[in-house]
């Protein structure tokens, strides 16, 4: 008990020297498959007109069966409109070596800009929808996908 509310303690010291944070988020994948018609829904909140960057998360293994992966993003602001709409092609692995991009042992976190220097243009709720866009119904090997909204450095 001693133990787990002490690594409670020192996680909570890690993420809370993280300033340029705003919101960070993850969706687990069941079974490690993101579906094609699985909608990856994250709701944040904005609380300043300072620019913002929109990092995508991307959890995989080496059971990954591509080099990149393609994924669509909107951008809504919080009556719904769509403020940014786009078709992002993530590089998971080097085309030369084959070895993943991200950082890990047998599971790999990728992290990569969506959107960079973006500023909102008030202060609110906004959602981000991913979905993945390989042209498959199921995309094996990936754990979970993120997003991290940070203010821009």
């Amino acid at each position: 008990m001693i133990k787990r509310l002490s690594l409670l303690l020192l996680l909570l010291f890690v993420f809370s020297c993280d300033t340029n944070r705003v919101f960070e988020s993850d969706i687990d994948f069941e079974n490690e498959i993101w579906l094609m018609d699985s909608t990856a829904i994250f709701e944040f909140e904005v609380a300043d007109q300072l620019p913002k960057d929109l990092m995508i998360k991307l959890r995989t293994d080496l059971t990954y069966p591509y080099q990149n992966c393609y994924v669509n993003f909107k951008l809504k602001d919080g009556a719904g409109s769509v403020l940014v709409e786009h078709m992002a092609s993530l590089q998971l692995f080097d085309e030369k070596t084959g070895k993943p991009q991200g950082k890990g042992n047998s599971v790999y976190q990728f992290k990569e800009s969506l959107i960079s220097e973006y500023r909102f243009e008030s202060q609110g709720k906004y959602t981000l929808e991913l979905t993945q866009y390989m042209r498959m119904s199921e995309l094996n090997g990936v754990y979970s996908v993120g997003l991290r909204v940070q203010d821009s450095e």
